[in-house]
């Protein structure tokens, strides 16, 4: 291993470490929340959302620009007619990528493009209270034709934590599950392996703020920080 990847390995396992928010133990009951679209990221022309994104397993980390550019007609099912429209760049690789989501108070749904398929998940759905599922996606098409199905759970309320150096109030943690795969195989991605895990830390008013993909055997695959914003 050579001293940039071990730098990488150690600045990764310190972020593990350090971000993992902690519940404030004088809550006496979790509260609910309607209003789904607040605890998805601003629909802001003027901001830009800086992440930081390292992949364990592969040793490499990237800077990553979300943009919104505004709306968009939808290319969701009835009766979504238009879509919040998201431009991704990174900075490792300088590619440029796009997304479109459905940003109501009572669902948000993200469109995931893989490996040529489109698929709507349901990132939020219905209240926002410890206990609630849903099924955020019933058929997420992987690289080699197996189906798989992601299960929601939210499971989990901090009334206020910090990320880094950053403080939040009211957020939710909602883990998203591979609970079922139909193909002719195992799939190749290990975070669409039955069992595969990424959980989602959701700030009122910021949005996702630190994301865990984990494979089905609990190991670490990737984190996402939110690291600042920036005017555009």
């Amino acid at each position: 291993m050579n001293l940039r990847n071990i730098l990488i390995a150690v600045l990764i396992a310190s972020s593990l470490g350090s971000c993992v928010p902690s519940p404030n133990s004088s809550e006496d009951a979790f509260p609910q929340f309607t209003l789904l679209s607040t605890f998805y990221a601003p629909r802001d022309t003027a901001t830009v959302y800086v992440w930081h994104d390292s992949s364990v397993a592969l040793l490499t980390s990237s800077t990553i620009f979300h943009r919104y550019l505004g709306e968009r007609a939808s290319n969701f099912a009835a009766p979504y007619t238009h879509a919040a429209h998201y431009e991704i760049t990174d900075s490792a690789t300088g590619s440029v990528t796009s997304t479109d989501a459905i940003v109501t108070d009572t669902v948000v749904i993200e469109s995931l493009q893989l490996n040529g398929s489109v698929n709507a998940v349901a990132r939020l759905s219905g209240l926002l209270s410890v206990g609630t599922k849903w099924v955020a996606c019933a058929q997420l098409t992987t690289s080699n034709a197996s189906v798989v199905t992601v299960s929601a759970t939210v499971d989990n309320y901090f009334s206020s934590t910090s990320v880094g150096a950053k403080s939040y109030s009211n957020v939710y943690h909602v883990t998203y599950q591979v609970t079922d795969v139909v193909g002719p195989g195992v799939p190749v991605e290990p975070e669409y392996q039955n069992g595969a895990t990424l959980g989602v830390y959701y700030a009122k008013s910021v949005g996702p703020t630190y994301m865990v993909w984990k494979d089905a055997s609990g190991r670490t695959l990737r984190i996402a920080q939110l690291a600042e914003t920036r005017p555009r």
